[in-house]
């Protein structure tokens, strides 16, 4: 059931280059429906990776993906920083969390209740999201900014190595022996 959830990509990859589903996606009233999907979902079914509550969701991403941002939410400054480094988050979130929960709390041997585990991880997310934008700012922005020179590099590399270009042979006119026996 989990590669299923690339279907609603693909299909999102495909819609999105259709300039009249572009048109319908983008248009201020298609956000209604995309909320109430996603908040039915949420709200509906106990987890997502089932068929009806992934296909509801997958029509909302392919909504979001040709354009729909949700009543001018997904374009606000906030909202595409978050967008920009949620890759960072993505890969840090994990080595901070056991960082903090392994290192420090237990360091300290006390066992806590559910909510201060929570207020924890709480605590925590203005750290990743610090960390998040450092590394996009001085690692990941830099080296998407340094891939049409370096393509540029490789592409001239590739063309030296190359030598002169003769024209092909015909490849009809090249002999063939037969073969023994024959």
């Amino acid at each position: 059931m989990y590669l299923a959830t690339f279907t609603g990509g693909i299909v999102a990859a495909h819609l999105a280059r259709i300039p009249k589903f572009c048109a319908v996606a983008r248009h201020h009233l298609s956000a209604v429906p995309v909320i109430l999907l996603i908040i039915g979902c949420l709200a509906l079914f106990r987890g997502v990776y089932t068929a009806l509550p992934m296909a509801l969701l997958s029509v909302a991403f392919i909504f979001i993906a040709a354009g729909n941002t949700l009543f001018g939410a997904l374009a606000w400054k906030g909202s595409r920083l978050i967008g920009e480094v949620t890759y960072s988050v993505y890969l840090l979130h994990g080595i901070v969390l056991f960082w903090v929960f392994d290192g420090i709390v237990r360091s300290e041997g006390t066992t806590f209740p559910a909510a201060e585990h929570w207020a924890i991880v709480l605590g925590c997310i203005p750290v990743v999201l610090g960390i998040s934008c450092a590394t996009f700012r001085f690692i990941e922005r830099p080296a998407m900014d340094s891939v049409p020179k370096i393509m540029s590099w490789i592409e001239r590399l590739r063309l030296m190595s190359a030598g002169p270009q003769r024209p092909a042979e015909n490849a009809s006119a090249v002999a063939v022996k037969p073969l023994a026996g024959e």
